[in-house]
């Protein structure tokens, strides 16, 4: 049995992105709640099964074209080192597992959990081919955190948090295919995209970013001292327009925030300085 295969198959280190599922709760000031945080972290937990059953369905439906890229050809159904029948095996029983713990734990969480895997299921067979519908259902797939989160803490989700993940998440897609761009990637929308489309999009995005971010700080919420918290942000974002232009990380948010040191601690500064302003 190959267990660093099977690891690989699950990719955890995308497990990253479900951290989104805690913002509600912590935006809310409740995060501190022994018995809200449980509930949340059960729902990463059960987000990070449905997620790694997802890549491993994803990695399914890619292994041809997987076979011929000269990175993805390592992936462990790619190079043979587990068989489509075993990836298949394991991609249902973790998405059962996270189900079946999610009826378990927190059942109000189900119906996006499903949801969240039909779309999911619909992109890695279709949807990510189409320009433009590509970007939208990675944004819809962030957004699912964010209410999965908001279902668990039972707290309302802020409009300015659905527009902070709207705007941000868009800025990091359209930064990943830019740089798949320039790396000439074989991925099949992009021979519908230019550069100078994307660049727009990218310009577009972190500049909505960066604005809807500085109103909540001004007027969504009532501590002056958030303001500041802007600082973090435009350093974050800047930082990451630089990777995009000056190495291949902005391909992948979670190598981005691991590989360089200075956008990882503006982002542990800029969550260690909230975390000092809420509690």
């Amino acid at each position: 049995m190959d267990i660093k295969a099977y690891i690989k198959l699950a990719r955890p280190h995308h497990w990253v992105k479900n951290v989104l599922i805690f913002l509600p709760a912590f935006f809310a000031g409740v995060i501190s709640n022994s018995h809200i945080f449980l509930s949340v972290l059960y729902s990463f937990i059960t987000f990070c099964l449905a997620a790694s059953a997802v890549y491993a369905v994803n990695d399914l439906l890619d292994l041809h074209t997987d076979k011929e890229h000269e990175i993805k050809r390592l992936r462990p159904l790619a190079s043979g080192r587990i068989s489509p029948k075993e990836g298949f095996a394991i991609a249902l029983g973790l998405f059962v597992v996270a189900t079946l713990l999610a009826y378990a734990l927190v059942p109000s969480t189900l119906k996006l959990l499903l949801v969240y895997g039909a779309i999911n299921i619909l992109y890695s067979y279709s949807l990510k081919h189409i320009p433009v519908v590509d970007l939208i259902i990675f944004t819809v797939l962030y957004l699912i955190r964010i209410m999965v989160g908001g279902e668990a803490a039972g707290v309302p989700v802020s409009e300015w948090l659905i527009l902070c993940t709207i705007f941000l998440s868009l800025f990091l897609v359209v930064a990943k295919r830019f740089a798949e761009l320039e790396r000439q990637g074989r991925r099949r929308v992009l021979q519908f995209y230019s550069a100078k489309f994307l660049e727009t999009l990218l310009v577009m995005s972190a500049t909505l970013s960066i604005i809807s971010f500085a109103l909540y700080t001004i007027i969504g919420h009532s501590d002056k001292l958030l303001v500041y918290s802007n600082l973090f942000v435009i350093f974050g974002i800047s930082r990451y327009f630089f990777l995009v232009y000056s190495s291949s990380h902005a391909e992948s948010p979670e190598k981005a925030l691991f590989h360089d040191w200075w956008l990882l601690c503006g982002v542990v500064a800029w969550a260690g300085y909230l975390l000092w302003v809420f509690y």
